[in-house]
């Protein structure tokens, strides 16, 4: 039986001068570039868990959180002989502030963060589940500035 295991994050967004969107990515100790995720404490909110977990991770405070539409991405993976089906949930999350640093706390699990443009932070994200959410974020961010 596996076991059911689900996280929330965000897609942190940087709209420039020029009008292209810039994404903050994290590089984790693990090895692998991705969004601002993690496990909601006891008695949180989605939106208390998003804010937390991007404030621990990159040091980013002030955003503006669009519940208005989720990217959920969905794997399963092995651990100690058990099977777990992730589910990571995302929001939008848009700020104007391009700086960036991950708590103390936090050093020993974020290694590096870097804000990107579309097609560089393609290229980063390392698994192919998290290129999907980039690739539908963007869809979704370029189909919202023609309406």
């Amino acid at each position: 039986m596996a076991i059911e295991d689900k996280s929330f994050g965000v897609v942190p967004v940087l709209k420039t001068k020029t009008g292209k969107y810039e994404f903050l990515m994290v590089y984790h100790k693990l090895g692998h570039w991705a969004f601002p995720k993690g496990y909601q404490d006891d008695g949180e909110s989605v939106e208390e868990t998003i804010r937390r977990e991007l404030y621990e991770e990159t040091g980013v405070r002030d955003i503006k959180i669009d519940f208005g539409k989720e990217f959920v991405e969905k794997h399963s993976f092995k651990s100690d002989e058990k099977t777990f089906n992730k589910t990571n949930v995302y929001f939008l999350g848009f700020t104007d502030n391009a700086d960036t640093k991950t708590q103390e706390d936090f050093k020993h699990e974020i290694k590096e963060m870097r804000w990107a443009l579309y097609k560089d932070a393609f290229g980063l994200l390392t698994y192919p589940e998290a290129k999907v959410i980039l690739r539908d974020v963007n869809d979704y961010l370029l189909s919202r500035r023609k309406q």
